[in-house]
């Protein structure tokens, strides 16, 4: 039986001695430890004694090992822990997994690094936005919007890439994107291919029957210029710092968000969308707008027990519409913005000023 020496407060030491009894000399117990205790024990008690050959005998006690739990106890520590759990819920449905949302998701493609990372800065936290707003809104028909966004670096062959994976998830039913005419037109030829509708966003040269421009048509692009008198503005213009003559008067479908009335507090919703986000550029609402397009024609679409898919909202959105911040969106024949609203710009010293809208 093991055995553990006792301290000066009643209390056992921490290691245990081999045998039984034994003797310690005075070197290794102090005398006053064993009397200095809680309890007390009559002087007259032996163990007190000192020894005739001039030790101390230590004061031991006996130790137990303690049994092990029943496998009652066990059970019922496992029965009671239950019944602690149950009585934290307020009811019996807290235990049970809710189950997850539909989804519905919208593809995004645009450069978020490089020479032209400045648009795809633009579309993602706009497009964020549209999402957050029409979730906090109760979805589509209890439908959630979920965004895919991929970086196609401005590049043909990463955007080809980029469109294959889009086309192969089947729970992406339309793609926003790819903001230059290089990396739409041929993203959208596998669009097209794949049966995937495509809001197409930036000059294109498209004629896909799934492909939907937010852009102007050509013919509209000649008359904006000669009512401005003005050249068009290329993709980048926002961003150019350098090398444009102060003077230079240029017209483009895409507006800064700051030029336009009203769009202070969208502004700043947009800016809250992450810790670091700059000030909207040109493309931010047209983003905006195609995702709220995507949304608004679905809501017309989905019944009960509807699933939406590719199909549907390709063959509706034809019929789509919408009164935004760019004004009424509507679809020509040739699937371009029909009367889209062009916007005259001059470069000062400080910038580009918005000088006023052509009719």
């Amino acid at each position: 039986m093991p055995y553990h020496r006792v301290d000066r407060w009643g209390g056992r030491l921490a290691e245990p001695l081999a045998a039984g009894p034994s003797s310690v000399t005075t070197e290794e117990l102090d005398p006053p430890a064993i009397v200095r205790r809680d309890r007390q024990i009559p002087a007259s008690d032996d163990r007190l004694a000192a020894p005739k050959d001039g030790t101390w005998r230590s004061l031991f006690a006996p130790v137990r090992a303690p049994a092990p739990p029943s496998l009652i106890t066990r059970h019922s520590s496992l029965l009671l822990l239950f019944f602690l759990l149950l009585s934290s819920c307020t009811r019996l449905g807290d235990l049970i997994p809710r189950p997850l949302p539909d989804v519905v998701k919208i593809g995004l493609s645009a450069p978020f690094e490089g020479t032209y990372r400045y648009i795809g800065y633009d579309a993602i936290y706009a497009a964020r936005l549209a999402v957050r707003e029409i979730n906090e809104g109760g979805g589509i028909d209890g439908w959630r919007l979920e965004l895919v966004a991929y970086d196609d670096r401005g590049e043909e062959a990463v955007a080809e890439q980029v469109a294959t994976s889009l086309v192969v998830d089947s729970d992406v039913i339309v793609v926003i994107g790819h903001y230059l005419p290089r990396t739409s037109s041929t993203a959208g030829a596998i669009y097209a291919e794949g049966g995937l509708p495509h809001l197409v966003i930036g000059e294109s040269h498209l004629t896909a029957g799934f492909a939907w421009h937010l852009t102007p048509s050509s013919p509209q692009v000649v008359d904006a210029k000669e009512a401005a008198g003005a050249d068009l503005a290329v993709p980048p213009y926002a961003a150019v710092g350098t090398g444009i003559v102060v003077g230079t008067e240029t017209v483009t479908p895409y507006p800064r968000p700051q030029d336009l009335a009203g769009t202070q507090d969208w502004t700043a919703s947009y800016k809250a969308m992450g810790p670091h986000v700059p000030e909207p550029g040109p493309y931010a609402l047209p983003t905006y707008e195609a995702v709220y397009i995507v949304a608004e024609t679905l809501s017309t679409l989905l019944g009960e027990g509807d699933r939406p898919n590719r199909e549907m909202l390709g063959d509706a959105m034809g019929r789509a519409t919408r009164d935004g911040w760019l004004g009424l969106v509507e679809w020509a024949e040739d699937h371009y913005w029909a009367s889209m609203p062009f916007y005259h710009y001059r470069w000062t010293d400080d910038g580009f000023q918005l000088v006023g809208t052509v009719p």
